[in-house]
């Protein structure tokens, strides 16, 4: 994989900063690995969101929140674009790199082509208006979530294709590996799943559809993720004891049940961790082969 000379260029003089090369490898590696069993669209139509597991706390609960929230959560047009990416994580030392002072960056977007671009950046939980000393209603939780959602779509469509040139750049490449996309003007889950680039493509070519092929493929991401984390991550929910993981299979002992979560918004009642190697050893034991 080739990184593009420019876009660093370019991403360095906006003052954001890029990962350098060996740890892009790593984290292709996790998603190819985190893929190796699924369906999935063409190969070479598949971008990478890479979610930065960051050695801080603050920064990775922050992540894992925001964006567990906006995965199952989101509305629609929000999270269609995300059914042409893979998704994983990789840590700070698998990155190989440090987003400059005053823009971490949480999460890095991979083309096909090995071009990287920052797509996440920031404080995420500042657009929603939340305090930490602040005793929020539900409704409240429910909005600053939304809020949070609208800052987080904002940024991915800056980074994944969304004008028709290049929809229909991709939706080429995708059909010369697929096939054509059957009966477009019947949304299907299914078609969405497969052929997410020709179904987007859809949206702009079909008005009167528009809304039934968002509705597809924004169910197709959240089927894809809701009980399955991205790799390196678990699903997380908040009980009675404290957090309570699911998966993967070394943190199966690691809580009794979701007790308590009744009383948290579904917003906000599940989120995602992202764990190191080194935790998974005070579970059962060491990490199993995958």
């Amino acid at each position: 994989m080739e990184l593009d000379r420019r876009e660093l260029v370019r991403a360095s003089a906006a003052g954001l900063a890029l990962f350098a090369l060996p740890g892009m490898f790593a984290a292709r590696a996790r998603a190819e690995k985190a893929q190796a069993a699924e369906p999935k669209a063409g190969e070479g139509a598949r971008f990478v969101l890479v979610l930065h597991a960051s050695e801080d706390l603050g920064q990775r609960m922050e992540l894992g929140e925001c964006f567990g929230s906006f995965l199952l959560h989101a509305e629609d047009e929000a999270l269609a674009p995300l059914a042409v990416c893979d998704i994983t994580s990789a840590t700070t030392e698998e990155m190989l790199g440090l987003p400059w002072p005053g823009a971490p960056v949480q999460a890095v977007l991979l083309e096909p082509g090995g071009k990287a671009l920052p797509a996440l950046i920031g404080d995420l939980w500042r657009s929603s208006g939340i305090g930490q000393s602040q005793r929020l209603t539900d409704e409240e939780i429910e909005a600053c979530y939304r809020a949070v959602h609208a800052s987080i779509a904002g940024q991915l469509a800056r980074v994944i294709p969304g004008e028709r040139a290049a929809l229909e750049a991709w939706a080429a490449r995708e059909r010369a590996e697929l096939g054509k996309l059957p009966n477009p003007t019947s949304p299907k889950l299914a078609n969405a799943r497969r052929f997410p680039w020709q179904a987007r493509l859809c949206t702009l070519d079909m008005p009167n559809r528009r809304k039934a092929w968002l509705q597809v493929l924004a169910q197709s991401v959240r089927d894809r993720w809701w009980s399955r984390a991205p790799t390196g991550a678990v699903w997380g929910w908040g009980g009675c004891g404290g957090p309570v993981f699911k998966g993967p299979p070394e943190m199966a002992n690691s809580g009794g049940g979701p007790c308590g979560t009744g009383y948290v918004p579904q917003i906000s009642a599940r989120f995602l961790h992202f764990y190191r190697e080194e935790e998974l050893v005070g579970f059962v034991g060491p990490p199993r082969p995958r």
